[in-house]
């Protein structure tokens, strides 16, 4: 089995490419259970879990430090490959419990400002978008920024980490609110508030240029038919499926192509 490396390696945040003084915390649930109402078998969206959040992590650490809470030693090894990113191999239940787990795992270290949560579920954010919301939630001791439905959220922050309260759950903007955050107000097309919930957020991923490059990788192999190499079965269809519906072209990513760890994230 895959050894997690030590506690204390684990909690080094290590300095990220774009200067900033944000460490921003990116909870992700076991991809093993995760994203249950994407409509794909557990395999396939094991998978896709694991990219989305693998997409959102390159991004956040050209933003600022990042610190992932995972649940299992299998997603921590992943995600602590990505540049800049450190992870926190937490042992509570519940996503408000991992968070508060998280900042009390960044006072240990001597961080106690500027930190920011992220959801592991935004496969096209871009640098630009996150780093704008940062930027404006600078200004408030407590923020939230909502999803594009305006009922989740998808970024909060506090300037000190002490104020950082988590409410979330059905409708945590409105919850967050109350708890005292400030709405952070951002366009709906900010690729910051998509985050993917649904085959039909990833259906609106899709029709957009900037669906970071892991993510559209699995999404172009599950849709494969048999005998290509690709899995051939309800996966393969259900992809295949987005693409009849909507007109999209699912393609291997290249060098050049929209990517939001890459050039077109900046």
């Amino acid at each position: 089995m895959t050894t997690v490396p030590r506690p204390d390696r684990q909690l080094r945040l290590q300095e990220p490419g774009v200067a900033s003084r944000w460490t921003i915390l990116v909870p992700v649930k076991a991809t093993t259970r995760g994203k249950s109402r994407i409509d794909l078998p557990p395999e396939a969206r094991q998978r896709l879990a694991l990219a989305m959040a693998l997409d959102t992590v390159s991004v956040a650490a050209r933003c600022g430090r990042v610190m992932a809470l995972v649940e299992n030693e299998a997603d921590a090894v992943a995600l602590q490959a990505v540049p800049g990113v450190a992870v926190h191999l937490t042992t509570v239940s519940g996503l408000n419990e991992s968070i508060l787990d998280g900042v009390a795992a960044l006072a240990a270290r001597g961080v106690d400002g500027l930190v920011a949560v992220v959801p592991g579920d935004l496969p096209g954010l871009l640098v630009a978008d996150l780093a704008a919301g940062l930027v404006q939630c600078e200004t408030h001791r407590f923020a939230v920024v909502a999803d594009h439905q305006g009922v989740g959220t998808t970024l909060l922050a506090a300037t000190v980490a002490a104020a950082l309260t988590p409410r979330y759950g059905p409708g945590s903007y409105r919850r967050h609110q109350d708890a005292g955050a400030v709405p952070v107000l951002l366009p709906t097309t900010s690729s910051l508030r998509r985050d993917v919930d649904l085959v039909t957020d990833l259906e609106t991923a899709l029709l957009g240029s900037a669906v970071g490059s892991r993510t559209r990788a699995v999404l172009a192999d599950l849709a494969r038919p048999p005998g290509r190499g690709g899995p051939g079965d309800r996966a393969s269809q259900q992809v295949d499926g987005l693409r009849r519906a909507h007109g999209v072209t699912v393609e291997m990513c290249t060098a050049n192509s929209s990517d939001p760890g890459g050039s077109s994230g900046t």
